[in-house]
């Protein structure tokens, strides 16, 4: 998988966020906070400020993940229970975030590590 030029990396986010209803890199981040920081018992849920709208963070039925659903982005941590280089990172101690496409294929797809956005063009199923 290659990684993108910073450039590349800015114009693919932008593309997001004119795409999608305007995510900022703020919201990018604060999304993957409250990921990491819920406790997957209580329920919670977080709002866009410009729209009121409300969505709520769930546990993955079967991996028991916690993801919430925006737009047209998933939102999902790692998987500890796989074998994957990043699942290894995660029960390491990372916070890694995966924003996949919903129903999109084609469309760019990122991850977040540690507070790190990174970004790729075109997510395919």
């Amino acid at each position: 998988m290659k990684l993108l030029s910073t450039l590349e990396a800015q114009q693919i986010i932008v593309h997001i966020l004119r795409s999608y209803q305007m995510l900022t890199q703020e919201q990018l981040l604060q999304i993957h906070n409250a990921i990491h920081q819920w406790n997957g018992i209580d329920i919670k849920y977080l709002e866009k400020k410009d729209t009121k709208q409300k969505y709520q963070l769930v546990l993955t039925p079967k991996s028991k993940c916690r993801a919430v659903i925006i737009d047209n982005y998933k939102f999902i941590e790692q998987n500890k229970n796989s074998n994957l280089e990043t699942a290894i990172k995660a029960r390491e101690g990372s916070e890694i975030t995966w924003i996949i496409p919903l129903n999109t294929k084609g469309h760019p797809w990122g991850k977040i590590v540690d507070g790190v956005i990174e970004v790729y063009p075109h997510w395919s199923n």
